[in-house]
């Protein structure tokens, strides 16, 4: 099977990628962007990330496993990003340990323990869904749609940006 994959070429397109360590991890909510690169942007653009996997549950997902990153990719293209600053069952992926921002300044995600200093960081949310297994606040414009996940306790489990169109 291994002279098949090496003449097929491999279906991971990042298995050559190097992660540049010098490029901060910023989830920057402002330019819906991700370290300078923007949503709608080709997936080529996360090079500087290192080699992924793709997600065991949805194809269309490569965890970038050590970073706590996960993006989801049509055509080639990101539609959405997600970060994890605590381990969450959905994705296979370690603590995300960069840095979120928001009206330019950064948001202690880690220090965040109730719903309270969410919506104070980040505002108010268009609309709020709520189950016994977490919370999930909704910030909706005409270009994205961010999705804050909660653990029951009030944590941020999951930041993550949406493609508008």
């Amino acid at each position: 099977m291994r002279w098949l994959r090496n003449l097929l070429g491999s279906r991971n397109p990042t298995l050559d990628w190097v992660r540049d360590s010098s490029r901060s991890l910023v989830l920057d909510l402002d330019s819906d962007s991700l370290s300078g690169v923007p949503l709608g942007a080709a997936f080529d653009d996360l090079e500087f990330l290192g080699p992924a996997q793709r997600s065991r549950t949805n194809p269309g997902l490569w965890e970038f496993s050590s970073l706590g990153v996960v993006a989801e990719t049509e055509a080639d293209r990101i539609v959405s990003l997600f970060v994890v600053p605590i381990p969450d069952e959905h994705f296979g992926v370690d603590t995300y340990s960069g840095v979120v921002t928001i009206a330019g300044r950064p948001v202690q995600v880690s220090w965040i323990s109730r719903e309270s200093d969410v919506i104070r960081a980040f505002g108010e949310p268009t609309r709020r869904d709520e189950d016994d297994e977490e919370t999930v606040l909704f910030y909706e414009t005409d270009r994205v749609e961010r999705q804050i996940e909660l653990t029951p306790e009030g944590r941020i489990k999951t930041i993550a940006i949406f493609s508008g169109s």
